[in-house]
């Protein structure tokens, strides 16, 4: 794979003499392989989005019996012609591809050092040139490289990065960091693509990732050789294009489907929510004061429901009296007549000692 991707370079450099050109060239024709990969799993991932009502019916079912839940999904999945991977191919694909140009790219720019000249022929001259690998010597472009100690395009040397640049000073660095924010604005715009086809609200984990994939392109891109940001570049321009034609003529047929999709969705999730119980303890009262107060309320109107609020306050002292008072015949016994209380509520156990004092007075 190293000797494929790196002939395929040397071949676009036959056509056009310049570093820069063969590497956009080589992205292109990468991501033109790809994209039929990229469009199936576009569409998979359409159909998911259109079929979430019924997934989520399922899910539910099942939620208790998670072999017969899978077994269900599997079916679904089948008989409507779903992949429900489809749209992790094109990454799946085009990781291993990154990582296997990044290692041609430093094996192209590979440089010899004063031991290596002097193995090659004894000319401590070599020491600093790039010794290419994967090439064919006679390749135009493994003679270009072998002669020199830079990959030059439009004034930039592209086997160095934005961090060895900038240690030569900011004019030096500057066409560097332009590259870096080209890629990081490229793949910033492309998140904002995929999330404008979604008239859904947009969930805070891609918030999140809309975010956070920018700035890791950012912060990797300044150590990286500026030949990957330049294909980070190209790449992110060429998916630019191609999201606009999927938005266009892969969801827009789709439109109302996915709309009408999304609404059920959203009715579906609001109802659980609705449905589900209030966390108890001290985070539940924080997001459910309502909910939180009515014990309260309910304690201090005597737990009697039906009726206003003064009328509750008034049961609850006449409830009170009585009780106190039933208490207070309990404890002393026979009262100062039968059936009638005094106008005051003595405490319970008051009597008993009234009684004492009276026969110490004897």
């Amino acid at each position: 794979m190293f000797d494929l991707l790196a002939t395929a370079l040397s071949w676009f450099y036959a056509l056009v003499p310049s570093f820069g050109v063969a590497i956009i060239l080589l992205t292109v024709a990468i991501l033109v392989v790809v994209t039929p990969l990229t469009l199936k799993g576009t569409r998979s991932m359409l159909e998911l989005q259109i079929h979430q009502p019924e997934l989520k019916r399922i899910q539910n079912q099942y939620r208790d019996d998670r072999q017969k839940m899978n077994e269900e999904l599997m079916k679904f999945y089948s008989e409507h012609k779903i992949n429900p991977v489809g749209g992790c191919l094109p990454l799946l694909i085009q990781a291993p591809v990154f990582i296997i140009l990044y290692n041609v790219i430093r094996g192209l720019t590979q440089r010899t050092d004063l031991l290596g000249s002097f193995l090659e022929g004894g000319d401590a001259s070599r020491s600093g040139f790039f010794n290419p690998k994967y090439l064919d010597q006679s390749s135009e472009l493994y003679r270009a490289l072998h002669s020199t100690n830079e990959m030059i395009s439009w004034g930039v040397d592209l086997s160095r990065s934005a961090v060895q640049a900038m240690g030569d000073g900011l004019g030096t660095g500057l066409p560097y960091v332009l590259l870096i924010l080209g890629a990081t604005a490229t793949s910033y715009y492309q998140q904002k693509q995929i999330q404008g086809r979604s008239t859904a609200q947009i969930n805070p984990q891609m918030q999140m990732i809309t975010r956070i994939m920018p700035l890791f392109i950012t912060f990797i891109s300044l150590t990286l050789p500026a030949a990957l940001v330049l294909y980070f570049l190209a790449s992110g321009l060429y998916r630019i294009g191609q999201q606009a034609i999927i938005t266009r003529h892969v969801y827009g047929p789709h439109r109302e489907r996915l709309e009408e999709a999304q609404a059920k969705g959203a009715i579906t999730t609001t109802g659980k929510e609705s449905d589900a119980p209030a966390p108890g303890g001290f985070l539940g009262r924080l997001l459910s004061p309502g909910a939180a107060a009515a014990p309260a309320a309910n304690g201090r109107n005597g737990k009697n429901d039906s009726g206003p609020a003064g009328n509750g306050k008034a049961t609850s002292g006449k409830s009170a009296g009585a009780g106190a008072g039933d208490r207070a015949k309990v404890g002393a016994g026979a009262g100062p007549g039968p059936g009638k209380p005094s106008g005051r509520v003595t405490p319970p156990g008051s009597r008993s000692a009234a009684s004492r004092k009276k026969k110490k007075r004897k």
